[in-house]
C-alpha cells in the first residue's frame, strides 16, 4: 500500500504483547502469552515520513526500530466494566469493548491463535464455534474459510455433528442443508457415531423432521438405538416413544427390527471436545479409569439384556424401559463404585 510499509518483527521474546485476558465475568483468566504461548513474530505497517514511500524499499531490507520506542499492546485493549485501571471511577471503558458475549470458550481461543499463528486447524465438531466466534470478532478471511469447510464435509457421516451446532448457533440456512443429507441417507445416518453424540433436543429435532419421510420402522430403530446407549437416556425412551410410533409387531419381531444394540462403551461427547466424555452411565465428569468405565459399560449391557429379556417375556416395552432403568438406579446406589 502506497505511503506504508508491512513489517515483520521477529525477536526471541516479545514482551510487549503480553496483556491480561479477562472472562465476560470480569475475572482476568491470565495474560495472552500464558495462554497462547511465546510470541516472537508479528506482522505491522509503519507509516511513512511525508515525502518517503513504501516503495524505496524492497522486500527483505531491514529496519531497527528502538524498543524503548514500542508500547505495551495492553495500553490499547480495553479492559472490562468495573477491572481495574478501567477508567472511569465508574467502570466506563475508554476504549471500545470487544464483541465477545456469547461467543463459544473453544471458538473464541481458535481464533485468537489465529491471530498470531494464522493457522486453524478445522474438524466438522469445531468448524461451527469457530466459523461464529470468528463472524463476531469481524475476522472475514477465517469466517469464509469455516463457512466454505462445512459446506464441503457435509456429508452422511458428519451430518449430525453438524446440525447439532447449526441449531445450537441458530444457523437455520445451514441446519436445513443437513436436515435434507440426513433425510436422503437416513439409515446409513442413524449408524454412524456422530448420531449416538446427537443431545435430546437435537435428536428431537431429527426424529420430527424424518417422520414423514421415512417408514416408522426406520424411524423406531433410530429412536431404540440413541435411547439404549446410555442408562441415562434409556429414562428418555418413554418420551421418544411418545414421539415416535412404535410398529405394531409382536416383541419378538419389535427387538429383531431394532437391529444389533450400540456397543457399550465410551461415547464422544456432543461437542467434538477430548476433555470429557459421555460414558455408558450417560456421565460427563471428565475421563474415567479403566475400572469405572468398564463397571459402567457393564452396567450398561446389564439393562440393555435386562430390557430386551423383559421384551421377550412379554412386557409392555415402556414398562419394561422403566424397570430396567430402575434396577439399575438400585444397584448403583447401593455400589456407588
Amino acid at each position: 500500500m502506497r505511503g506504508e510499509a508491512v513489517v515483520k518483527l521477529t525477536n526471541e521474546k516479545i514482551p510487549y504483547f503480553n496483556a491480561p485476558i479477562f472472562l465476560e465475568n470480569k475475572t482476568q483468566i491470565g495474560k495472552v502469552e500464558e495462554i497462547l504461548g511465546p510470541i516472537n513474530s508479528v506482522y505491522f505497517t509503519i507509516k511513512m515520513s511525508e515525502g518517503v514511500v513504501a516503495t524505496s524499499y524492497k522486500a527483505g531490507d531491514k529496519f531497527f526500530i528502538d524498543p524503548m520506542k514500542l508500547l505495551p499492546l495492553e495500553r490499547f485493549l480495553p479492559k472490562p466494566k468495573g477491572a481495574p485501571g478501567a477508567g472511569g471511577g465508574r467502570g466506563c471503558l475508554t476504549g471500545q469493548e470487544l464483541p465477545v458475549r456469547g461467543v463459544d470458550a473453544r471458538g473464541l481461543y481458535t481464533v485468537l491463535r489465529f491471530f498470531y499463528t494464522g493457522e486453524c486447524l478445522l474438524e466438522p465438531t469445531s468448524a461451527i464455534p469457530i466459523y461464529d466466534a470468528a463472524h463476531r470478532l469481524a475476522v472475514p478471511g477465517l469466517s469464509a474459510a469455516c463457512d466454505a469447510y462445512i459446506r464441503r464435509v457435509l456429508c452422511p457421516e458428519t451430518a449430525c455433528s453438524l446440525l447439532q451446532h447449526a441449531l445450537r448457533f441458530e444457523m437455520a440456512d445451514y441446519a436445513s442443508a443437513c436436515s435434507r443429507v440426513i433425510r436422503s441417507s437416513f439409515d446409513a445416518v442413524v449408524q454412524t457415531d456422530g448420531f449416538l453424540c446427537l443431545d435430546m433436543d437435537a435428536l428431537l429435532r431429527l426424529l420430527e423432521d424424518n417422520i414423514p419421510h421415512q417408514n416408522e420402522g426406520s424411524v423406531f430403530r433410530a429412536a431404540w438405538r440413541w435411547g439404549m446407549s446410555s442408562v441415562r437416556r434409556m429414562q428418555d425412551m418413554p418420551r421418544l416413544f411418545k414421539l415416535v410410533k412404535v410398529p405394531n409387531l409382536s416383541m419378538r419381531d419389535l427387538v429383531v427390527l431394532a437391529g444389533p444394540l450400540p456397543a457399550a462403551s465410551q461415547l464422544p461427547r456432543s461437542d467434538g471436545s477430548k476433555s470429557g466424555r459421555e460414558d455408558a452411565m450417560g456421565g460427563t465428569s471428565g475421563w474415567r479409569d479403566d475400572a469405572a468405565a468398564t463397571a459402567a459399560a457393564a452396567r450398561l449391557r446389564e439393562a440393555q439384556e435386562m430390557l430386551m429379556n423383559s421384551m421377550l417375556g412379554g412386557m409392555d416395552l415402556v414398562q419394561a424401559v422403566r424397570v430396567a432403568v430402575e434396577l439399575q438406579a438400585a444397584l448403583l446406589t447401593s455400589d456407588p463404585s
